[in-house]
């Protein structure tokens, strides 16, 4: 069997910084209680492994649960965290370290600057929480999910477009060419990261055909999803959190290719290639 790794692989440069501030504030605070706002990453393992040194992932309503929270750390999600949660927490004067990615940071900055002469189309994921911590800026910011989104916005007026970093590459070309087209005065920010860029364009670059893509990724990581869809349409792919979703018949198969998400812990992937060659499946590092 030929197996061949799609490059870029392994943690992006906001992960690594989330997660190494994540782990030396545990380090060094053995005692202290410490509560991630959300998942810090999209990553299941990864989440597993925090929750294991005793960090506590806040649920639900989070102002409620903040309100409860007389004394600890608090740290954000890499994703970023809308205004009035980051408020709450300095009113309570609680102690917060922000570990929001520096490229989804530098997105919001733009758009706080835009926003004294334009108004905002934003192309995000509903729900997700960077594009939650984003909307939270201004009420004229407008997310967009698709065309049909775009249909509804007043086309004569000033926008400044943007994207959540994650985005599909196609995605954004399609927005961007109807809104070229259709709207009378709007500036185009690429707001799509790097990581996920050299991710997907590695995808959409592939020459040689084979049987199977294995993109390895979490449920609710958005760049994960987007980097199979562009998989899928290079032929047979699937998306999976574990070698263990696997079966035997895919040993079968000749040729290979296996990408991942910016926030796939690289050990994951060397799982899955262990498997595929049947050899010892090891726990390698988190980082």
């Amino acid at each position: 069997m030929l197996i061949h790794k799609i490059r870029p692989q392994g943690y992006c440069k906001g992960v690594v910084n989330a997660l190494n501030k994540t782990l030396l504030i545990r380090k060094e605070n053995p005692q202290e209680d410490i509560y991630l706002l959300n998942m810090l990453v999209h990553n299941k393992q990864v989440m597993d492994y925090l929750l294991s040194l005793g960090i506590k992932l806040i649920n639900g309503d989070k102002i409620q649960a903040l309100s409860n929270i007389h004394k600890g750390i608090i740290i954000t999600s890499a994703h970023g965290t809308p205004s009035h949660i980051l408020d709450y927490i300095k009113e309570r004067k609680l102690t917060l370290i922000d570990t929001t990615c520096y490229h989804v940071q530098a997105n919001m900055d733009i758009i706080i600057n835009k926003l004294k002469e334009k108004k905002i189309i934003y192309l995000g994921v509903k729900g997700h929480p960077e594009a939650e911590a984003t909307l939270s800026i201004s009420d004229n910011i407008f997310l967009i999910e698709n065309i049909k989104d775009l249909e509804k916005l007043n086309k004569e007026i000033n926008y400044a477009f943007i994207s959540q970093t994650t985005i599909s590459l196609l995605q954004i070309k399609e927005i961007t060419n109807y809104i070229t087209n259709n709207f009378k005065n709007v500036e185009i920010i690429n707001g799509q990261c790097q990581a996920t860029y050299l991710r997907q364009k590695a995808v959409l670059d592939i020459k040689e055909e084979y049987d199977l893509i294995i993109v390895v990724g979490d449920e609710n990581s958005s760049n994960g999803l987007k980097l199979f869809q562009l998989a899928k349409n290079k032929g047979n792919a699937i998306y999976i959190s574990s070698y263990k979703q696997l079966n035997e018949t895919i040993k079968t198969l000749n040729k290979i290719a296996i990408t991942s998400a910016a926030s796939t812990p690289a050990y994951l992937v060397e799982q899955v290639i262990n498997y595929l060659k049947g050899e010892e499946i090891k726990e390698l590092n988190l980082i």
